[in-house]
């Protein structure tokens, strides 16, 4: 369960550094599409990952729990 909440931390972390790039506008226009791409395929994907897998693993504990 740590090791998905350092996963959701980290993707949230990457997501606030690379949106703070874009409104300081570090990024030149030829970059959005590499910009929206790493947000949308890499940072979101993983992110995403880690909320179903602790919700899954809360869900499973609660299984537990009610059969015990």
């Amino acid at each position: 369960m740590i090791g998905t909440w350092t996963l959701y931390v980290t993707t949230r972390t990457m997501m606030m550094y690379m949106t703070l790039g874009m409104e300081l506008e570090l990024y030149d226009i030829r970059e959005y599409c590499y910009f929206f791409w790493y947000i949308s395929e890499i940072i979101l994907l993983w992110n995403t990952s880690s909320l179903f897998r602790a919700e899954n693993s809360l869900a499973e504990s609660a299984r537990r729990e009610n059969k015990g």
